[in-house]
């Protein structure tokens, strides 16, 4: 039964909010920091794993450009020449000192936009983009809403103040998430430091990453400061250990890198993966009315959820079988769910149900006493004695 109860916990880590854009977290008493909100996120299910104010909407400074960059990389090819404009280069705050009518690769703009926080590269990159500074934010949130993220409103593509700009602890982890999964962005955002190629002095210029946690925490690959008075200070870091990877967010802190490496602690240390069933592992058979064998449904995926000490009792199963089925069936045909719910915090975790191979209603009565008296005359004209054909030549 406790195997049982794991089984239905894992498969899917699809999570049904109990509300629209909101992930309730597992109740744990967590760790203590000065944030004002922050967030622990489960790279591999996307699941929260405990949050301090996670969806109050606040001002994100330069986190914000982790967006940017997931635009960018997502719609532009990153050795088209950007050509930066005079309001590019004359974007106030943090800057990679751009000039404007010199051309820089995308690439290259990246590298200036996440490690040195250039402002002067988020708006040449979103003029590159979408042609516009307000056209590239219109394309920011269509984009966060795409990830879940319904507490979100973008003007900009840089963080800088503005009464219209705001996230959450809880969007950003599912913008950074999704950013992480971008091959070129994990190795940016990982880069101690990087020499980009510039068209004026020498020739080149020497970038230094500005995440320190890339040099102080064990397994840290990324990802991106921010600071506005407005703000306060934030930092969204990831680490990997071990295969296992968590993202912390923590916006509002009056000591950012050891609020981070708190929160990344408890991730590595309170929970482990659970593996817990395989992709298209045989989970349930089924009676389908005009078929003579039970028919086997199968999980969709394999998938892994990070566990708590002692949480395995905490989950409740239920298993949703569509009504009404009948053959034929086709294989990957969706018949149900795998559903089980956290009794404590409502969180639900499912995960499809589907056919392992098509499936063929059973011929009728009629049908077989036909097929039968046809075959059996068939047998019978084949022992016929034939006679000779006629050589006409």
């Amino acid at each position: 039964m406790w195997r049982q109860v794991l089984f239905f916990c894992v498969i899917g880590c699809l999570l049904i909010p109990s509300q629209a854009g909101a992930v309730v977290p597992l109740t744990h008493e967590g760790p203590q920091i000065s944030a004002a909100s922050a967030v622990l996120l489960d790279e591999k299910s996307g699941l929260m794993l405990w949050g301090k104010n996670p969806h109050l909407q606040r001002a994100p400074a330069s986190t914000t450009k982790i967006l940017t960059a997931l635009l960018i990389a997502e719609r532009c090819d990153l050795n088209d020449l950007v050509q930066v404009s005079q309001r590019a280069a004359h974007t106030g705050g943090s800057s990679a000192y751009l000039h404007a009518g010199e051309r820089l690769r995308v690439r290259d703009l990246l590298y200036g936009l996440l490690l040195v926080s250039g402002n002067d590269a988020a708006v040449a990159l979103a003029e590159h983009c979408a042609g516009s500074v307000e056209e590239f934010a219109d394309l920011m949130n269509a984009r966060v809403r795409q990830l879940g993220g319904y507490d979100s409103h973008f003007t900009n593509p840089h963080g800088l103040p503005d009464p219209e700009h705001y996230t959450t602890a809880y969007d950003l982890s599912l913008i950074t998430r999704q950013a992480l999964r971008n091959p070129i962005l994990a190795q940016i955002v990982a880069s101690r430091s990087e020499t980009i190629p510039r068209t004026g002095g020498d020739g080149q210029q020497f970038l230094a990453n500005r995440n320190r946690m890339l040099w102080s925490y064990p397994g840290a690959d990324g990802v991106k400061t921010g600071y506005t008075r407005a703000a306060g200070r934030c930092l969204v870091s990831s680490a990997t250990r071990a295969g296992r990877q968590v993202i912390a967010v923590v916006l509002g802190s009056a000591a950012i890198w050891d609020d981070s490496r708190t929160v990344l602690d408890f991730g590595f240390e309170a929970f482990d993966y659970c593996q817990l069933v395989a992709r298209e592992e045989i989970v349930r058979e089924i009676a389908v009315a005009g078929v003579v064998e039970p028919v086997p449904l199968a999980a969709r995926q394999g998938l892994v959820l990070p566990m708590w000490q002692g949480e395995q009792a905490a989950w409740e199963q239920n298993i949703q079988i569509a009504e009404g089925i009948k053959a034929p069936l086709r294989a990957g045909q969706v018949l149900g769910q795998f559903q089980v719910s956290h009794r404590t915090t409502g969180n639900v975790v499912a995960v499809d149900l589907i056919v392992t191979k098509d499936v063929f209603r059973r011929p009728g009565l009629l049908t077989r006493a036909v097929r039968c008296f046809l075959g059996v005359w068939e047998g019978l004209y084949d022992r016929l004695p034939r006679r000779p054909v006629p050589n006409l030549g």
